[in-house]
């Protein structure tokens, strides 16, 4: 497999919602309700109803959405993060930008391009025909057709009422609403998060762990989080759904307000009868988003009869710190590398080759000594239909029978074939739909996006 295919490393994640906030699946064009910890990548849209906000965090970005905006996730790589907004009022906040990095908004008037780390506002008028650039502070530069340029610096707003960047006023920031309180109030939840301390650069979610849980230094795996609030028979992985997030494939929702990094990043440690989460060393490195770091078994009759190629239940199990993990889509042997070193510490690269020879070809994982994949109470089973139909898992889960456990295979592949239910966010259609109007507004880009999926 050449690099060229391998997914990239980051998303967007909902990280919250009120009100009414509705979401399409790219390639899909159906609506349903929004659900918080849902990955989001190019393709994805987003709308919030009246009386409405979401929040999507990027890596080192966050982006608000205020009521009424329609918002298009147009591309999104490990250097491009370009959004489409054809309706409404968005904050970005934007902590770091790499060198080859760039953050860019496009509307029907114009493309803004984000040149600092900064904080800037984007309100479209209602009919589409001006929009308003607030920088609180940062720069960037906007563009509009035929290669019309104009910078804009922090302290200022701009009004532009054509694409030509003619018809264009300069205007004092206004004075803070609602909206910007809000925002402000989340940059600061972000930048004093005690978990920030403990976790790689661009880890999406980390502070929402401060709130529902509390870091221990561990002898064996160094800082490790713990969550204060999980049933008694809770484990990794258990209260939540699968989805399909292209280009991924099978990607795990959890239903906990806190439960995204620990699902999407590390592995997790069942030490002193309680699990905890261990992000790793903390390093100058991205970490690498995955959609799930577990190992899916397989194989003939191990007691709940799950077998991922054929008909019965699926089955998988939480990773350990030493644990390699497998991913069921095809990539490369770097990145089938990277997202091992840069998940976890416990690994060495002899390991790393040994699992990936055998991945490479397609065969089932049999010379890697998992640590959870025969301890019943860390695997969850549940039928095909609550898999592939995104449902709840917990309530679902199928009954395991520990003596044949032993008989499971860590499989390289997961062939189930996505329904349509797959693909959204929950099965609950909406009726917060934003008008054709905004929806259809063709926007000025500076960069060309990828064609939609």
């Amino acid at each position: 497999t050449s690099a060229l295919a391998d997914p990239r490393g980051r998303v967007a994640r909902v990280s919250f919602l009120r009100g009414n906030v509705s979401f399409q699946a790219a390639g899909d064009d159906q609506w349903a309700q929004a659900a918080l910890n849902r990955p989001l990548g190019t393709g994805d849209k987003v709308y919030t109803d009246n009386d409405s906000r979401a929040e999507l965090e990027i890596g080192t970005g966050d982006i608000r959405l205020d009521q009424n905006s329609t918002f298009d996730l147009l591309n999104l790589d490990d250097t491009k993060a370009q959004i489409e907004l054809t309706g409404g009022v968005m904050n970005l906040h934007v902590r770091r930008i790499d060198s080859g990095e760039s953050f860019e908004v496009d509307t029907p008037t114009l493309a803004f391009v984000v040149n600092q780390p900064g904080d800037y506002r984007v309100d479209i008028a209602p009919q589409g025909n001006s929009t308003m650039i607030t920088v609180f502070n940062g720069s960037g530069d906007v563009y509009g057709e035929n290669n019309a340029s104009y910078s804009v610096r922090s302290g200022n707003s701009y009004r532009f009422n054509d694409s030509a960047l003619h018809d264009y006023e300069v205007l004092d920031v206004p004075r803070a609403d609602d909206f910007d309180q809000w925002s402000s109030s989340r940059d600061t939840r972000y930048a004093r998060s005690v978990s920030r301390q403990y976790v790689s650069e661009g880890t999406i979610g980390y502070a929402d762990l401060d709130d529902n849980g509390s870091w221990s230094d561990v002898p064996e795996y160094g800082n490790v989080w713990y969550p204060n609030q999980v049933e008694a028979d809770w484990a990794p992985y258990r209260s939540g759904n699968w989805t399909w997030v292209d280009p991924w494939g099978w990607s795990w929702v959890d239903s906990a307000a806190w439960g995204f990094a620990p699902f999407h990043y590390g592995r997790w440690a069942y030490i002193d009868n309680r699990w905890g989460w261990s992000p790793g060393r903390r390093s100058s490195g991205f970490a690498i988003y995955a959609p799930a770091l577990v190992g899916f078994i397989g194989g003939g009759g191990w007691g709940a009869s799950v077998s991922i190629g054929g008909g019965g239940p699926v089955g998988w199990f939480p990773l350990g710190p030493r644990d390699v993990y497998v991913p069921w889509y095809q990539t490369s042997r770097a990145y089938f590398t990277n997202i091992n070193m840069r998940n976890t510490t416990f690994i060495n690269n002899t390991n790393i080759t040994n699992v990936y020879n055998n991945y490479s070809n397609g065969r089932p994982i049999n010379n890697a000594n998992y640590a959870y994949r025969t301890n019943v109470a860390a695997v969850t089973a549940v039928s095909r239909d609550t898999f592939v139909g995104a449902r709840p898992v917990n309530a679902a889960r199928v009954q395991i029978d520990p003596n044949n456990l032993r008989n499971a295979q860590v499989v390289s592949r997961v062939g189930i074939t996505p329904t349509q239910a797959s693909f959204g966010a929950n099965s609950a259609r909406t009726r917060a739909v934003p008008a054709a109007a905004a929806l259809d507004r063709k926007v000025i880009a500076r960069t060309a996006p990828p064609p939609r999926p």
